[in-house]
């Protein structure tokens, strides 16, 4: 199953900015306190319809619908 983008402004524009759910692993102190990023792991949550998707060509809102 795959995502489709439409910028409700512009079926030509093609580019869109969502967000993606990452690992890091981090140097902590004792008590937890974030120190410094070590690495960036997986990707727990790839883009996903139900986030807000931009259109980085006009800003608009875009619609999602998951494709078959």
């Amino acid at each position: 199953m795959g995502l489709e983008a439409v910028c409700p402004k512009s079926k030509e524009h093609n580019r869109f900015s969502t967000t993606a759910h990452v690992t890091q692993t981090w140097e902590v102190d004792r008590n937890g306190n974030f120190s410094r990023e070590l690495t960036t792991d997986d990707t727990t949550h790839g883009p996903d319809a139900g986030n807000h998707w931009t259109c980085l060509v006009c800003g608009a809102t875009a619609d999602v619908t998951r494709t078959p």
